[in-house]
C-alpha cells in the first residue's frame, strides 16, 4: 500500500463509483434492514421482499446507467447475494452488514466522494 492509504490506480479491486452512489444502494438496503432487524421471526414481512425486490430493480437501473456500478455490482455480486436472501431474516441483515462494509472499504481505499 502508498503511505496515504489508498490502492494504485491499476489495482483490480479498486472501483471507479462514487461513495455516493454505494451510500445510496445502501440506503435502498438500510430502509428493510430497520423494519425487520427487531423481529424475531425468520421469515421477512410481504413488505420487506416487495422492497427487496424493487431495490434490485433499482440496482439494475443504476447499472444500467452507468458503467461503474454495472462493475461494481457484478465484482461485489450484490445483486446474485441479493437474489439469494429469499425470505430469510438473517440473510437480509448479513447483505445489509456486507453493503455497509463495502462503503467501508471503498471509502477507507480512497474513493472518490462525488
Amino acid at each position: 500500500m502508498q503511505e496515504n492509504n489508498k490502492l494504485p490506480k491499476d489495482d483490480k479491486h479498486r472501483f471507479d463509483i462514487t461513495t455516493s452512489k454505494i451510500r445510496n444502494l445502501l440506503s435502498l438496503a438500510t430502509e428493510i434492514y430497520h423494519q425487520e432487524y427487531l423481529r424475531n421471526e425468520p421469515k421477512l414481512l410481504e413488505e420487506s421482499l416487495y422492497q427487496i425486490q424493487m431495490m434490485r430493480v433499482r440496482m439494475l437501473y443504476e447499472a444500467g446507467r452507468e458503467p461503474a456500478v454495472k462493475t461494481f455490482l457484478a465484482q461485489s455480486h450484490l445483486i446474485g447475494y441479493l437474489k439469494d436472501i429469499g425470505d430469510d431474516r438473517m440473510k437480509l441483515i448479513r447483505y445489509t452488514q456486507y453493503l455497509e462494509a463495502l462503503v467501508a472499504y471503498h471509502r477507507y481505499f480512497g474513493g472518490r466522494e462525488n
